[in-house]
């Protein structure tokens, strides 16, 4: 891309100006225009919260700006230098940011599906015809980056990217091209890799503890001194449900037993460190009191289940489809539930004799991303809970112990928490309570 040889320096005021332009071209008002910022310097402005979906930043200086929770969906950043800027839970889907320096930018659950970020450099000529690559210092794009962690980059092209020790600690990766992409020392832990292409990729010394690289390409993949303890993949994790000398079906059947008969007949379904996807499809099975810690459901789909009284402690349960299923009463504690589908799931607490009730326990367990519309969570233990960007719209939180829950970027209902304990939650909005 050719660049003009100077930068047009913008202002505060000027930028409020093309912003509210940008918003009344959306809102389909008179007068409005998209915003065009390309071959600016924008230093220090100030964007947070902005509508600048489709804007065009082309070779924009952008040092310390700060773009956090802005819509920067189908925004043209070719070029760009964000060096030390702010894009905290900021949207940039299917944003072309080919060629962008991120140099030590926050970017903590910042949403990138579709992006492009590939490589890229813009470049002037003089009179001569002769070309100079514009902000190439020598430096790799990426260096110092502080964070992609919790990142949401699906689908995103990372194609030969220089990307030395970034971190990308449980960042939502899927289907994402990172083929030829050099990533030594950087951080995967948690990471969903689930079908992403890493062909050729360097990955000698990265962390990739409890990464997903199920249906991964890792054809000539350099994985030399990388951590890959805890990493799911298409092996089984574990022992398999499948390997303990009876069918599941029969295993079911002697648990129902089990629990018709309060201990008379059948036996209990009792598993640690189990992988539970050979099993495949559970769903609408009666299996309340199920125990099974830090085993692995990842992708199942257990919809309209009854686990009732369950133990589910330190379970992987990422993208299962919980759909109307019922867990009152049932330990989740430390579970991981990222991207888990619970809409309408029963949470609530389970009644026992004499009046009794058994809260359902959440406590220090992951949501993020999690889609709760309509479930119960009534008088559930969720202290220490992660729930960022989780959807609880219409969630029944009446009790519920959110203690030092995290709830930064969720959707809820206005007054959703008025009946819930908050103390030191994170992320809070008055509107809720």
């Amino acid at each position: 891309m050719d660049a003009p040889s100077k930068l047009i320096k913008k202002t505060q005021s000027e930028v409020d100006e093309i912003c509210r332009r940008h918003q009344m071209l959306y809102d389909r008002r008179v007068g409005g225009a998209r915003a065009g910022f390309s071959f600016s310097d924008l230093s220090g402005l100030r964007f947070r919260g902005r509508r600048l979906n489709d804007a065009d930043f082309s070779g924009s200086r952008m040092w310390r700006v700060d773009l956090a929770g802005a819509n920067l969906d189908n925004v043209t950043m070719f070029g760009c230098d964000l060096r030390e800027a702010r894009l905290d839970g900021a949207r940039m889907f299917r944003a072309d940011l080919r060629g962008t320096c991120f140099q030590e930018v926050r970017m903590r659950a910042v949403v990138l599906e579709s992006a492009d970020l590939r490589e890229g450099r813009i470049a002037t000529s003089d009179p001569t015809g002769h070309l100079d690559y514009r902000g190439d210092d020598g430096r790799p794009p990426w260096t110092g980056v502080t964070s992609f962690a919790r990142a949401d980059m699906e689908r995103c092209k990372l194609g030969g990217v220089l990307a030395y020790g970034v971190d990308f600690t449980d960042a939502h990766l899927r289907s994402t091209d990172f083929t030829r992409a050099r990533l030594r020392d950087a951080c995967l832990a948690g990471a969903n890799l689930e079908n992403a292409d890493l062909t050729s990729a360097d990955l000698s010394g990265a962390d990739l503890t409890g990464a997903v690289l199920i249906g991964a390409n890792l054809n000539l993949t350099n994985l030399r001194d990388a951590n890959l303890d805890g990493a799911l993949t298409d092996r089984v994790s574990g022992v398999a449900i499948t390997e303990f000398g009876r069918s599941v079906d029969r295993m079911m059947h002697e648990h129902t037993q089990f629990i018709e008969t309060q201990g008379h007949a059948g036996k209990p379904m009792s598993f640690e460190l189990t992988d539970f996807r050979p099993a495949g499809s559970l769903a609408k099975q009666n299996l309340p009191a199920l125990r099974a810690v830090e085993c692995v459901f990842y992708g199942l789909d257990l919809s309209g289940i009854l686990m009732q009284g369950a133990t589910l402690e330190g379970s992987d349960l990422r993208q299962v489809k919980l759909e109307e299923a019922d867990l009152r009463g049932s330990n989740l504690s430390g579970a991981n539930l990222a991207r888990t589908n619970l809409q309408r799931c029963n949470l609530g607490a389970l009644p026992l004799t004499n009046g009794r009730r058994l809260g359902t326990r959440m406590n220090k367990v992951s949501l993020r991303n999690a889609d709760l519309r309509g479930a119960n969570v009534s008088q559930a233990e969720l202290c220490r809970a992660d729930l960022t960007n989780a959807d609880l719209t219409g969630a029944n939180l009446k009790g519920a112990d959110l203690t030092g829950a995290i709830l930064a970027g969720c959707r809820m209902t206005p007054g959703a928490l008025r009946h819930a304990t908050t103390t030191r939650t994170v992320g809070v909005l008055d509107s809720w309570r």
